[in-house]
């Protein structure tokens, strides 16, 4: 039974379409006073490229940092401590493309905090904004495709074994099949037909005319029948 279940889950992963897509789309999503919305992308690597569309309706900051000074703190607890790699300040729209310039871990984050950052917003409430990531990121394609094989391969082993057994009980019930022997025919041992007997030749017939017995005629020298010449 397991092995049924394992070929039906695989079956149900091939029919989702799978993709190793790095689009990231946060619709309406909202961004408190003091609050910031981070996307990780550390897994990019030096010299690979993001684009980035954000909408909002108050204005914002766009920052890209290192994960280490992301990890450092936003907001007014801890002003300055972060240097951006990329920053877009004071906006409600901005799209840009930027390429990872080393092999530092980076985080893209959208902040409505107060920072001591010249030009940066001023929060002046709750921001609703959409987030949009596009980019090559092809990082999960690997594992995709190695479980797609994977479940390729348990689904093509099953249907083998499945073919294969319809064959042997097949082959299996030609085997056992009684040997059918002709209309009439008497059967033998093992449903063979007897032998046929030894022949026999129908009696002898005489002519005779229509509708008249003609009887053997008599021996020489019976009565009434003259003897041959000679005698």
């Amino acid at each position: 039974m397991r092995k049924y279940a394992l070929a039906a889950i695989c079956l149900v992963l091939l029919l989702v379409p799978m993709t190793a897509t790095a689009h990231r789309n946060y619709p309406n999503e909202s961004v408190g006073v003091n609050k910031s919305f981070s996307d990780d992308i550390y897994r990019f690597k030096q010299g690979e490229e993001v684009k980035v569309d954000v909408v909002s309706d108050l204005p914002i900051d766009v920052y890209i940092m290192t994960t280490v000074d992301y990890g450092s703190g936003l907001g007014p607890k801890y002003p300055g401590n972060f240097t951006p790699a990329f920053s877009v300040l004071n906006t409600t729209r901005t799209v840009f493309n930027w390429t990872v310039p080393d092999s530092k871990q980076y985080v893209i984050v959208v902040d409505n905090a107060v920072n001591n950052i010249n030009g940066s917003a001023n929060p002046s409430g709750t921001v609703t904004m959409t987030y949009i990531r596009t980019d090559n990121d092809d990082h999960g394609e690997a594992l995709v495709e190695a479980i797609s094989l994977f479940c390729i391969g348990v689904v093509a082993v099953i249907a083998i074994i499945f073919v294969v057994v319809i064959i042997i009980v097949l082959i299996a019930r030609r085997r056992n099949k009684p040997v059918q022997a002709p209309p009439g025919s008497a059967q033998g041992s093992y449903g063979m037909p007897t032998p046929s007997q030894g022949y026999q030749p129908a009696p002898a017939q005489y002519p005779q005319q229509p509708g008249q017995y003609a009887p053997p005629p008599p021996p020489p020298g019976s009565p009434g029948v003259p003897p041959p010449p000679g005698q």
